[in-house]
């Protein structure tokens, strides 16, 4: 108060006393300014009009939408933290559920249970954070903080989850408080009993996951090097999960520590047009209901070739329709390739894909020729085929003709919802990765520069579509 006499002499101090306002003009608090307006209800602060009147409504108006400090420190501000939750409501998150399922009570964000879980997550994107918070569980209570969320796909496996339960002296196991969830257990157990604060910070800075707990490390993990979590997602948002119990959340604040992974990586596709590919494989082929596939030359003349009797029973496909549909690359009716006009061949690729129902195709990687296409991923939610989603093979001149390297089995995906895939090609070893979980794994394949190419082998109105198509290359 003696600073704010020096500072604002004009001011009636005994009222601001006795509203119990702080100097909120040094500590950029402008929202509590304006609450202890509301709180007056009419009355006016009895300021020098000449000077008292401009400070109030200037720090009001500049405080619409700022948020609470919400356990900021004048230390974290100075480093460059910022309040991701203002404790008075959402502003700043986006709610993946039902919205009823959280509610704020004194400044706390209270996730409910029995409103079939959900999560909130941040409009802004990181790569790099630091992040930290401070939670309580109820009773046997799971929940989780996520981190790189990808647009479709699990959160968990896809990005990351730090998890939070009730594991009080209980032994450390991947669902413990302080896992990184389904893959790394705790250190240790560190948490506190239900029912009491817990203080969380995240650090994440590639390669190196850092999670602190109640002041004990409890993760210290070299992402780069680690197998179970190499190719997880760089970059998103951060989100915290309702999963079905009582969890409090408060002092939700981090830090931004930049980041160079997200303009490494080079979109294939301009959203636009099919600029910088080529289209492949335009002849006309038809397909048998054992999905056997015979070629037959069309001389040009798709429409008018007539057909024996015993090939009525057939479906005709010429090739295959390549269109830019709400932003996403389609593949329609037909067999066909899809294929870049760049050669790569060390490198990540990265694509969210939906198939349609009996929907066949894949992707090619270091593709040369139709009559020497490279390696395939494939793309088949058929439960009947042994080459599902994620499969490495090779093809001879039948789609039945297949050499599987190796087999995924097909139960990260579901037809008519997007899922991330991702493609890893370096030296004579490639991975796949389906909704987070590496899938297929094959060592060697061919070393060579080669083209990426995107293919379908469908028949009546099945699609394949693929967006958000990009690729890093690897050293």
């Amino acid at each position: 108060m003696d600073q704010a006499r020096e500072n604002y002499p004009n001011f009636s101090l005994s009222l601001w006393e006795r509203a119990g306002v702080r100097v909120a003009l040094k500590e950029r608090d402008f929202s509590f300014l304006w609450n202890q307006v509301n709180s007056c209800q009419g009355r006016t602060y009895m300021f020098d009009k000449r000077f008292g009147y401009w400070i109030l409504w200037i720090g009001v108006l500049a405080g619409f939408g700022t948020p609470v400090s919400q356990g900021l420190s004048e230390s974290e501000r100075q480093e460059g933290f910022v309040p991701l939750f203002n404790g008075r409501d959402l502003a700043g998150w986006h709610v993946m559920g039902h919205e009823s399922a959280w509610v704020i009570e004194d400044g706390v964000l209270h996730a409910l249970p029995g409103l079939g879980g959900g999560y909130i997550q941040s409009e802004g994107s990181y790569e790099n954070f630091i992040l930290r918070l401070e939670y309580k569980t109820g009773p046997n209570a799971n929940s989780g903080v996520f981190f790189h969320i990808p647009q479709h796909g699990r959160q968990s496996r896809v990005g990351g989850e730090i998890q939070i339960h009730d594991s009080y002296g209980k032994e450390p196991t991947l669902s413990s408080a302080g896992a990184l969830y389904d893959k790394v257990p705790p250190l240790s157990i560190a948490c506190r009993p239900a029912g009491e604060w817990n203080e969380l910070e995240i650090w994440y800075e590639h390669p190196r996951l850092k999670v602190t707990l109640n002041g004990t490390v409890v993760q210290d993990l070299d992402v780069s090097q680690d197998e179970r979590i190499r190719w997880r997602k760089r970059f998103g948002p951060i989100g915290l999960q309702e999963h079905g119990n009582h969890v409090w959340f408060r002092d939700v604040r981090t830090k931004d520590l930049g980041g160079t992974d997200q303009a490494s990586w080079i979109p294939l596709f301009n959203n636009k047009n099919l600029d910088g590919w080529r289209k492949a494989g335009d002849a006309n082929w038809f397909f048998l209901p054992s999905r056997t596939i015979i070629e037959i030359e069309n001389n040009g003349a798709d429409q008018s070739l007539e057909f024996p009797k015993r090939f009525e029973r057939w479906n005709v496909l010429g090739g295959a329709q390549w269109k830019i549909e709400e932003s996403c690359v389609a593949g329609h009716y037909g067999r066909g390739f899809l294929v870049s006009e760049g050669q790569y061949q060390d490198f990540h690729l990265w694509a969210y894909v939906k198939t349609s129902p009996e929907a066949t195709g894949g992707i090619w990687i270091r593709w040369q020729s139709e009559r020497e296409p490279g390696i395939l991923v494939t793309l088949l939610n058929d439960r009947h085929e042994k080459h599902k989603t994620g499969s490495l093979v090779t093809l001879g001149r039948s789609v039945n003709d297949v050499n599987i390297l190796a087999a995924a089995d097909g139960k990260y995906t579901r037809d008519e919802e997007w899922f991330p895939l991702q493609i890893i090609a370096q030296g004579s070893q490639a991975t796949v990765v389906v909704n987070g979980a590496v899938v297929a794994k094959y060592d060697p394949i061919p070393v060579r520069p080669g083209n990426i190419a995107l293919s379908v082998f469908t028949r009546s109105d099945t699609v394949i579509s693929l967006r958000d198509v990009r690729i890093q290359e690897l050293k």
